[in-house]
């Protein structure tokens, strides 16, 4: 039974166009033997299409447009229409169009010659922190050219503070120590590192912190706070105004709290005793010299 014999033809990257003769010949003691073939050689494709960038990478937060600026070359003799295309993570808005033409998806590029492409790379606003790739992909004329972009988010920054009920205002006595509970609230999405608390009360105020210092709020993550309000004895009944700010290097917010001081009850007594006892006295005295 004839045995399977496999021939390999290598066509020279210089051979011209045309038809060649191929002669393959077998040989054995019984005798010589050959087959005749015709191997036509087409133009052969010159060149190629490249899509290229100086600057692959960008970084910012979540809530930046990232633009990057390609070039789309078509060393090919041909002139040829590519269709472009980007694709990113899910969720996020890439467009690939020619530069300065906005409305366009494909760009006609002559043989020989090269065509701007800007790529427009909108992530989600909520976005965690990493990097992430970016495809761009030209294809036409029976070629296609990719290359691959990264974005990096650092992460958006922003913090709330605030009270479990959202009341920002509190009773507190003259000379007396009041523990208010603060909720530090991470509402980006990057982590809140050393977020350190301060406040700005009253002459003769203090306010103290526990802790002081949040070494790491992740994003979402809530952190409590005791703030110790101790007005000054002397302090008189009426509303007081207390900054309270939390900061870290991104970011500072800052709530005003409200501390009410009120007169105790037992001061309140003593002085009602007090004037009853002077309008005692003036009785005794009219009514001893009222007469003379």
């Amino acid at each position: 039974e004839p045995p399977r014999v496999e021939l390999q033809v290598e066509v020279p990257p210089d051979a011209r166009p045309g038809t060649y003769a191929i002669v393959v010949t077998g040989r054995s003691a019984a005798g010589t033997d050959a087959l005749q073939l015709e191997l036509r050689v087409a133009r052969g494709r010159t060149g190629g299409v490249s899509l290229t960038t100086d600057s692959p990478r960008a970084a910012g937060a979540s809530d930046a447009t990232f633009t990057f600026d390609l070039e789309l070359a078509n060393d090919t003799p041909q002139d040829t229409t590519f269709d472009l295309d980007a694709a990113g993570p899910p969720g996020w808005i890439v467009d690939a169009r020619p530069t300065g033409d906005e409305q366009a998806t494909s760009i006609r590029v002559a043989g020989g010659e090269s065509h701007g492409v800007q790529v427009e790379v909108d992530p989600p606003d909520d976005a965690v922190a990493g990097t992430y790739p970016i495809l761009v992909r030209a294809a036409g004329g029976g070629w296609t050219a990719q290359t691959e972009l990264r974005v990096e988010i650092t992460g958006n920054y922003a913090m709330s503070v605030s009270t479990p009920d959202e009341r920002l205002n509190v009773d507190v006595g003259a000379g007396d120590t009041t523990e208010v509970l603060l909720l530090v609230r991470n509402e980006g999405t990057a982590p809140l590192n050393d977020v350190e608390l301060s406040a700005d009360p009253p002459a003769d105020w203090e306010v103290r912190f526990a802790p002081a210092t949040i070494a790491v709020i992740e994003p979402g993550a809530v952190a409590r706070v005791r703030a110790l309000i101790t007005p000054s004895g002397d302090a008189l009944t009426g509303d007081y105004l207390v900054t309270i700010t939390a900061r870290t290097d991104p970011v500072t917010e800052q709530v005003d709290l409200r501390a009410t001081v009120r007169t105790s009850g037992l001061w309140g007594l003593l002085g009602i005793l007090l004037i009853a006892a002077a309008l005692g006295g003036l009785a005794l005295v009219f009514r001893r010299y009222g007469r003379r």
